[in-house]
């Protein structure tokens, strides 16, 4: 059956769109068809002017990425200590205006790509049913949300970050949305480095120290891999540095999830992207750095660094007790869950946080979120999403060889894997999560011009 990607892989024989996963033209029923969001957009040399007109540039860089820092950075001062304070649990979840205007723009400047853009919008059907489903009950759930009011302003976030990635995603090239996404996440790493620097938080010296910045460790964890991952895909080489800054920053959170993700990514590059003889590089250098590491002891002292002590989060013998807990719940709401962001209230943070003597407002980890949220039918949406994002994007990169779906089907397996450690969905807000849907909206849906 052919695949019908809209470019053609090296000997593909498919017709520029055919039958399979996007769904909008017959093959070559008019000459004129021109791929829109793709490399027909060219780069605004007035990058200061960028955000009238949405072309890539450093200027709506700039504009988008203080955004996602309003919507879901803190102060580096809320973000360190033994554990989060309970004041700034209850007043993240109850909202806070800098972040809803922050949103709103980011929806607005999203909704202004989808309207500028010309064209007829050609649909992957099997990722854009999967994903819709998914949302369809997440907006069922408000029915059954304990928090109906909170179901209905989270689920308008989700909404917002979708349009505002979907419609600049249709507005760049392949290439300028890979950009994006390295600069940006590279750019949010610096600030939170920053922000520790400010406020005395910077001590990389010290051994019990991980880096979090201006979010909370595994948060910034994914951060610093989305920056590696993307710096990777960019063909330009003057972007190499982004690589080597989120690897750095990666190692300095100590994050297991993230480097668990990293190691995916790193697998499926080497299978899927490298020439043979780059393997074989890779091979050679990669097993003298291990022989190094363990004949010099360095590998024993990273095992150590990641070996954190300790109860709570960050711990695998905290987090067990956590979910024998919350376990407790979902067989109260099995099929259903507590509707949508509906789960932790006030009354079940205290609760739950008196149980387990750390404060805590998430599952830590996403099958469980899942669950508690939206019920099995949630965790089978959920998952069904992400698989068929994952072959979707890994089948659209090797008949078209565009980078920009080999990173979003890495990301739904790294989000599959990483459900087990930590609370990433792909509606739940945060800078990734933005990113993974700018990603995944252009394995869903693209814009083709038809001239008459």
């Amino acid at each position: 059956m052919s695949l019908g990607l809209g470019e053609r892989g090296p000997g593909a024989k498919a017709p520029f769109l055919g039958e399979g996963l996007f769904v909008g033209l017959k093959p070559h029923a008019n000459p004129g068809v021109h791929s829109i969001g793709s490399d027909a957009n060219a780069v605004d040399e007035r990058a200061w002017m960028s955000w009238v007109s949405l072309r890539y540039g450093w200027g709506l860089v700039a504009v988008l990425t203080v955004c996602l820092l309003f919507a879901e950075h803190h102060g580096a001062q809320d973000m360190h200590g033994e554990v989060l304070d309970r004041a700034f649990i209850s007043a993240e979840r109850s909202g806070q205006v800098p972040r809803e205007i922050a949103y709103v723009v980011l929806g607005g400047l999203g909704l202004l790509g989808i309207l500028r853009t010309r064209g007829k919008l050609v649909w992957n059907w099997w990722l854009a049913g999967a994903l819709g489903l998914l949302v369809g009950w997440a907006g069922l759930s408000v029915v059954w949300s304990d928090t109906p009011g909170i179901t209905v302003k989270r689920l308008g976030v989700v909404v917002l970050m979708s349009v505002g990635a979907v419609g600049l995603g249709l507005s760049w090239t392949k290439e300028q949305v890979l950009r994006f996404i390295a600069v940006s996440a590279a750019l949010q790493v610096a600030v939170g480095v920053v922000a520790e620097s400010v406020y005395g938080y910077f001590t990389p010296w010290q051994s019990d120290y991980r880096f979090g910045g201006t979010l909370r460790w595994n948060q910034q964890g994914y951060l610093c891999m989305a920056a590696v991952l993307a710096g990777m895909c960019v063909r330009e080489a003057k972007y190499r540095w982004v690589v080597g800054f989120g690897l750095v920053f990666l190692l300095l959170t100590r994050s297991r999830g993230s480097l668990i993700g990293l190691g995916i990514g790193l697998a499926f590059w080497f299978v899927l992207v490298m020439k043979p003889k780059g393997r074989v590089a890779a091979v050679l250098v990669g097993g003298t750095l291990v022989a190094v590491m363990l004949m010099t002891g360095v590998g024993e002292k990273v095992v150590d660094g990641l070996n954190r002590k300790g109860e709570g989060a960050e711990n695998l013998t905290g987090r067990a007790p956590l979910w024998d807990e919350l376990m407790t719940y979902v067989v109260r709401r099995p099929m259903t869950g507590y509707g949508y962001e509906g789960f932790w209230t006030d009354t079940t943070i205290d609760d739950v946080s008196d149980d387990q003597h750390w404060s805590i407002d998430a599952a830590h980890s996403g099958y469980v979120e899942s669950l508690l949220t939206l019920g099995y039918v949630g965790v089978v949406l959920h998952t069904s999403a992400l698989v068929v994002g994952m072959v979707c994007g890994l089948v659209l990169y090797w008949r078209t060889r565009e980078l920009v779906y080999f990173l979003g089907g890495v990301f739904c397996c790294i989000y599959l894997a990483g459900g087990y450690l930590e609370s990433v969905l792909l509606v739940k807000p945060s800078p990734i999560s933005f990113f993974v849907a700018m990603l995944v909206g252009l394995m869903a849906v693209k814009r083709v011009q038809v001239y008459e």
